[in-house]
């Protein structure tokens, strides 16, 4: 599965962060190397300044706090007390359970985290959660995987969505581990999508002279990567 390609000459590139009022963006780029400053064009291609525009003009400049409105929670079918399975609730089960034998089911895990608030030194889903065996989540997830896989008789496809800090060391750990008995060609890695960040006045900020600061733009996201990347078409 290829993640997104954009075709966007440098000019192009220059000149549509220029129309957006996102020159300085290139402030340094006469000074650059010339790695340097593929590697800052290469960044800027994948921006999308309507988006940011957007952003900045209905949540930062219009000084709101709330998100969306007429959000309410799901409707929900509460889960059984024991012994007290509800017919609701066993429609509902059979319907789940049919749905995944007949391969319209995918698993999907939201990973872009690091375990830094853990006081781990990796993706999140490496963190030991098991206080006996010491299993890593992602390994949880697989054997649950796997399970329903042996259970319903029908192969799943699971989609990961990294982050760019741990697309790779994600990729390699599931490599080191034989992905956890799971069929390779079924595991789909996928990268969240990344805004830029800006100051006061809504300019893109540099994390340095070549490259831009970028932000992970968080679960809300998660929708608009899984079309860009093709794991929608995937599924």
């Amino acid at each position: 599965m290829n993640e997104e390609t954009f075709f966007e000459t440098p000019g192009e590139t220059r000149r549509r962060f220029e129309e957006a009022g996102q020159e300085k963006t290139f402030r340094f780029f006469g000074d650059l190397s010339g790695g340097e400053q593929k590697q800052l064009l290469e960044q800027a291609a994948h921006l999308d300044l309507d988006e940011l525009a957007w952003a900045w003009s209905e949540i930062c400049k219009s000084g709101k706090k709330e998100g969306a409105g007429g959000l309410e929670p799901a409707s929900c079918i509460p889960l059984p007390e024991a012994g007290k399975e509800s017919l609701e609730w066993r429609d509902a089960q059979g319907a789940g359970e049919e749905a995944i034998a007949a391969g319209r089911v995918a698993a999907f895990t939201v990973a872009g985290g690091q375990g830094t608030r853990l006081g781990f030194p990796g993706p999140k889903g490496e963190f030991p959660g098991t206080p006996l065996s010491r299993k890593p989540l992602f390994q949880l997830f697989a054997e649950t995987i796997l399970a329903a896989e042996r259970r319903y008789a029908c192969p799943l496809h699971w989609f990961i969505m990294t982050s760019e800090a741990n697309h790779r060391a994600t990729q390699q750990f599931f490599d080191r581990n034989n992905h956890f008995g799971l069929s390779e060609n079924r595991l789909h890695f996928f990268r969240q999508g990344m805004m830029p960040v800006v100051d006061d006045s809504g300019c893109i900020l540099l994390e340095s002279r070549s490259q831009i600061a970028l932000s992970p733009d968080g679960h809300g996201g998660s929708f608009k990567a899984l079309v860009s990347s093709g794991a929608a078409q995937a599924m």
